[in-house]
């Protein structure tokens, strides 16, 4: 998550400083050499990235969610 991100959880009473910090020594620790994808939003042009983390291989397909992105955190896609 971005730091205004962040900010808002904060602001909003979503999250504490502690779970701020906690989440920033995670992604710190685990580094981010993951590939991911860049998508440029079409209606204000900011840029983002979407980190992608494979998991292990499977024998069968497990279906699950996409979001709009195509991207989901429980269904299992093709190995190419």
């Amino acid at each position: 998550m971005s730091q205004s991100k962040l900010n808002r959880l904060l602001k909003r009473g979503s999250i504490t400083e502690d779970d701020v910090k906690n989440y920033k020594a995670k992604m710190f620790s685990r580094g981010l050499d993951n590939p991911y994808v860049e998508l440029v939003s079409g209606s204000n042009g900011q840029r983002h990235r979407r980190y992608i983390e494979f998991g292990e291989l499977l024998d069968n397909p497990v279906a699950g969610e996409f979001d709009q992105f195509g991207v989901s955190k429980t269904a299992t896609v093709h190995w190419f």
